[in-house]
């Protein structure tokens, strides 16, 4: 049985309020697998409580099962665990990830009309190459002559050829586009790995990953702040957990600049790597109130992320409709273009 993605979100909550209620750590793992369903899940948080129990870190029993934990979601335990304040962590991982899975969501409801017409679209062009492009072929013989037929019109006759020597793979070809993208829309977390990475490439995703990353940024700088540490060694431990290579460089560059005397305003908006809103918020909020100011700015950059997803949902639809209307385009001009000729001839 596949985990879901909420089940780790879900996990990480629970965990969070364990934690915070000073209930021992390998106690709290075995709470919470106690009432989790008898699944793959259940096993995994038992041997992480296992793990712990004999005297392992949280963050390497994690590792163990690193699949189905986010390289993001390991680094933060691991600054919990060093900061004292791994309750605060595992709720803003449960948020993280929570977010993340609701952007996952809406970008699986919109694949999900495209990939019906893509699959209807596929079985239309089974049938047609089937029933239609042999018939076609044969009157295409009789009245050229055996002149050359357009490229176009040859690889649709060499495909239905293809289909009827072989109707059983060419049906289990078809097939196997639902049954892979029902499979990528559900919410096991290889899914959805996978549909994220694919979302990356996709127009508009960047200003969504962006907007996730500012968030991300902002939550786990709060929660260091609680904790009394400094600007300097905020950003190190920041670079250590955010998730991206190019911030990670950069959030490097900024704790070293901040232990040489660099005010930390500055220095991030001369980074330009963050939003201009960070380092403006830096100036003028209150050193005892920029936690709260920064876990606003978090809820901001979430909901920056999924408006943008919606634009992203307009363009996915966009670029298939275009995708599946070359696709069977294509086919039907293969059928009509050698009338041309035929016309031309019988004229």
């Amino acid at each position: 049985m596949s985990i879901k993605s909420d089940e780790i979100a879900d996990f990480f909550r629970q965990l969070s309020l364990l934690v915070k209620s000073n209930l021992p750590l390998p106690e709290s793992l075995s709470n919470i697998a106690d009432n989790t369903g008898k699944n793959e899940f259940r096993r995994i948080i038992e041997d992480i409580a296992r793990h712990v129990a004999n005297g392992s870190k949280f963050s390497d029993a994690v590792k163990e099962h690193a699949f189905y934990f986010s390289e993001y979601q390991i680094k933060m335990i691991e600054t919990g665990e060093r900061t004292g304040s791994l309750s605060e962590v595992l709720k803003e991982i449960a948020t993280t990830t929570q977010v993340n899975n609701r952007i996952a969501n809406i970008f699986r409801s919109a694949a999900f009309y495209p990939l019906f017409i893509i699959s209807f679209a596929l079985a239309l062009v089974l049938i047609m190459s089937y029933f239609i492009v042999s018939e076609f072929k044969q009157i295409f013989d009789d009245l050229l002559q055996g002149e050359p037929l357009p490229q176009i019109t040859q690889y649709s006759i060499n495909i239905s050829k293809f289909i009827i020597e072989n109707p059983a793979t060419a049906v289990a070809l078809v097939l196997c586009v639902p049954v892979f993208g029902i499979w990528l829309l559900g919410p096991s977390v290889s899914a959805r790995k996978l549909l994220m990475a694919f979302i990356k490439i996709m127009p508009f995703s960047k200003e969504v990953f962006n907007n996730l990353i500012m968030a991300r940024f902002c939550m786990t700088w709060a929660t260091l702040l609680d904790r009394k540490i400094s600007d300097a060694d905020c950003f190190r431990m920041l670079a250590e957990s955010i998730g991206d290579n190019s911030l990670k460089k950069t959030f490097y560059k900024v704790s070293e600049a901040i232990e040489n005397g660099a005010d930390t305003a500055e220095e991030l908006k001369n980074t330009g790597a963050v939003s201009h809103l960070i380092p403006m918020i830096i100036q003028h909020a209150d050193e005892s109130e920029l936690p709260e100011e920064l876990r606003s700015l978090a809820e901001l950059f979430w909901g920056k992320a999924s408006a943008g997803s919606k634009k992203f949902e307009v363009a996915w639809q966009a670029v298939l409709i275009v995708v599946i209307s070359v696709f069977v385009g294509a086919v039907v001009m293969s059928l009509f273009l050698p009338l041309t000729k035929i016309i031309q001839k019988l004229g």
